[in-house]
C-alpha cells in the first residue's frame, strides 16, 4: 500500500520498515485558541504530555475539567480520526465500557492547528503497565529504606493528621484557641508525623499571580483560576515561613524532617503508585537508583511542582 504523502510527514527508513517523523512542531498557543473556540467561557492551560508514532498528546486544564487533546499525523487522512470518534461515540451509546467522550474534533488538516485533532475527557488512573512497574520497583527498595530486624523500637508520637483550616480555631489576634476533630488521631512514627500540616500543603508557585492577566466577570472580579493560583502562591510562602520558624523553635523536629524525607516519599509512592502519579514516581525511583545523583528532588516536591 502506498504511504500517504503530506508535507506534515517525513518517512524515515529503519531496519525493518519506514517510520513517520513530524516535519513541524505543534504550537501550544494554537491548541489553546482552538480549545477556547470550543469552550469560550473557560480559562485554558495546555501542556505536552506524551508522543507516539502517529499522535501527540496534550494535557488540557480548564476552570472545571481536566481534558486531553490528541493531535495526529495524516497517515490515513480524515478516515482515521472519523473512525475513532465514531467508535467511541458508539461505545458510549451502546455499552457501559469507560471510554473518553469526544467534545470536539477536526478530521482534516485544514484548520488553524494544521493537523487532525480531537478534544476528549481525561480518563482517571494510570496504565496498568506503569502501575505494575512502579510497584515492582518500590518492592525492590523496601528493605533498603525500612530495614528489617531493627533491635530498637520505632519512636512514635500522637499525631493529628487532619490539621485543616476547618479544624483549627483562632482568636481575634490570630492565636490558636483550639484544635478540633480528634476522632482519627493515631500514634505515628516520627518520620511520618514530622511533616507539613495538611493546611499548608499544595502546589508550588513562586511568583504572585498578576490579577490583570486573568479573565474577569461582569463585576470586575477575577475568575476562580486566579484565586487558586493566589492560594498556591500564599501556601508556598507560608511553607517557607513555617520551616524557618521550626528551625528556630524546634531544631530536633527539623533534623527528623530533613533526615527522613525518603521514608515519607516511599510511603507516598506506595499510596499513589496505581494512579496518575505513576510516571512521576518512576522518575523519582530512577533518580534514587542513580549512583551519580547526589541531590535527588523529593517525591513530595515533584508531585506539587
Amino acid at each position: 500500500m502506498a504511504l500517504p504523502a503530506s508535507p506534515l510527514i517525513e518517512w524515515v527508513p529503519t531496519e525493518f520498515s519506514l517510520e513517520p517523523r513530524w516535519t513541524r512542531e505543534v504550537g501550544l498557543e494554537l491548541l489553546r485558541l482552538a480549545i477556547r473556540d470550543t469552550l469560550p467561557t473557560q480559562t485554558v492551560e495546555v501542556s505536552f504530555l506524551a508522543q507516539g508514532a502517529f499522535n501527540k498528546i496534550y494535557d488540557v486544564q480548564t476552570d472545571s475539567d481536566a481534558l486531553i487533546m490528541r493531535v495526529s499525523l495524516p497517515v490515513d487522512p480524515m478516515r482515521k480520526t472519523r473512525s475513532e470518534v465514531a467508535t467511541m461515540e458508539w461505545m458510549h451509546l451502546n455499552t457501559s465500557i469507560p471510554v473518553p467522550k469526544v467534545l470536539a474534533y477536526q478530521a482534516n488538516s485544514k484548520n488553524a492547528i494544521g493537523f487532525e485533532w480531537f478534544l476528549m475527557t481525561k480518563m482517571p488512573g494510570t496504565t496498568l503497565a506503569e502501575a505494575w512497574r512502579c510497584i515492582s520497583k518500590l518492592k525492590g527498595h523496601l528493605e533498603e529504606i525500612f530495614p528489617a530486624g531493627n533491635a530498637h523500637p520505632e519512636p512514635s508520637i500522637l499525631h493529628h493528621d487532619d490539621q485543616s483550616q476547618s479544624n483549627i480555631m483562632v482568636d481575634d489576634t490570630g492565636k490558636i484557641s483550639g484544635i478540633l476533630d480528634w476522632e482519627c488521631v493515631s500514634a505515628m512514627p516520627l518520620w511520618k508525623a514530622c511533616d507539613y500540616p495538611i493546611f499548608l500543603k499544595g502546589r508550588v508557585r513562586e511568583t504572585e499571580p498578576a490579577r490583570e492577566r486573568y479573565r474577569h466577570d461582569d463585576n470586575g472580579d477575577p475568575d476562580v483560576l486566579y484565586w487558586e493560583h493566589l492560594m498556591d502562591y500564599e501556601l508556598t510562602m507560608l511553607r517557607r515561613c513555617f520551616i524557618n520558624e521550626m528551625r528556630k523553635l524546634e531544631p530536633a523536629w527539623i533534623e527528623i524532617f530533613d533526615s527522613t524525607q525518603t521514608k515519607r516519599d516511599f510511603e507516598t509512592a506506595v499510596r499513589y503508585s496505581n494512579g496518575i502519579l505513576a510516571k512521576t514516581i518512576l522518575r523519582w525511583i530512577e533518580d534514587f537508583e542513580n549512583p551519580s545523583s547526589t541531590d535527588v528532588i523529593s517525591l513530595s516536591k515533584r508531585m506539587v511542582a
